[in-house]
């Protein structure tokens, strides 16, 4: 049984290639809590960036963006790191990128969250 003090972030899975000289974007979900978003990347064959962006303000970035070329959560800080709570009830997204140095498109899958997973 849960408990009733247990809360889950909503969160949103992904499965994509992310083009050499592009991006991509998933997801439209409102952030619920005070605390920093995640990415939990299940599968990657070259290297990426990804950050989380306001869905209402043009793309505003929400979050300074987390490069990275393994498995593993990926945690993304909200800027200022001070202020999380400044953007509940935001609707945002997750904008992943090739890094500058990555020369070809990266497959890559995971499950992200605007809150911690």
């Amino acid at each position: 049984m849960i408990a009733p003090s247990t809360i889950f972030a909503a969160s949103s899975s992904y499965d994509f290639t992310v083009p050499k000289t592009s991006d991509k974007e998933d997801g439209n979900i409102t952030k619920q809590h005070d605390e920093n978003a995640e990415n939990r990347v299940d599968s990657i064959n070259g290297s990426l960036g990804s950050w989380i962006e306001s869905t209402e303000y043009d793309g505003l970035n929400l979050t300074y963006k987390t490069y990275y070329s393994t498995t593993g959560t990926k945690p993304m800080e909200y800027k200022p790191s001070d202020k999380t709570h400044e953007y509940i009830g935001w609707k945002c997204r997750l904008n992943v990128s090739t890094s500058l140095t990555q020369l070809s498109p990266v497959d890559t899958s995971g499950t992200w969250s605007p809150d911690e997973l």
